[in-house]
């Protein structure tokens, strides 16, 4: 499952990073809107995940404004965890 984020996400980093739709658009999925009282309401990050049986692939864009941003993140483990034995009873 590896491989940069444009070639494994492909056609979905778009919608993802905003498609060109503006921030304070409702259609938008990335936003940024101030709000009546002045607070900012906006998208801090975005994050794809694909769960498949060969694994787990876990994509970050720390800067929702930059779609360069995005990277994979390493979600490999040194070793199985273990699992968890409840007594019963």
């Amino acid at each position: 499952m590896g491989g940069s984020s444009e070639r494994f996400w492909g056609e979905w980093l778009d919608p993802a990073s905003g498609a060109g739709v503006p921030w304070d658009d409702p259609r938008a999925l990335v936003v940024r809107q101030r709000l009546a009282d002045g607070r900012v309401f906006a998208s801090l990050s975005i994050t794809l995940v694909a769960l498949a049986e060969e694994g787990l692939r876990y994509d970050f864009c720390p800067q929702p404004d930059d779609p360069a941003t995005w990277h994979e993140i390493d979600t490999s483990w040194s070793r199985p965890a273990e699992p968890v034995r409840r007594p019963r009873g």
